[in-house]
């Protein structure tokens, strides 16, 4: 999910599988910083693999656990 409005962006990316999942995102160039990933310890996760930052030129791959969320948004 990508939503935007003049003061930013923000993608969602959701995993509702019981296995691992690998994606190719379609998202708009810029840099992006995670700030909510539901596989934190915080969160009673297990540690995360999903990269703190993304560097996008239109395109991104990424593998999500099982039965998870991460929310990025852009950076300025």
């Amino acid at each position: 999910v990508h939503r935007w409005s003049e003061v930013g962006q923000a993608i969602v990316v959701e995993s509702f599988g019981r296995a691992e999942a690998s994606v190719s995102l379609s998202i708009p160039d810029g840099h992006w910083r995670k700030i909510l990933d539901s596989t934190d310890e915080k969160w009673a996760g297990s540690e995360s693999t999903i990269p703190q930052e993304l560097h996008s030129a239109g395109a991104f791959a990424l593998s999500l656990p099982p039965r998870s969320v991460v929310v990025f948004t852009d950076i300025e």
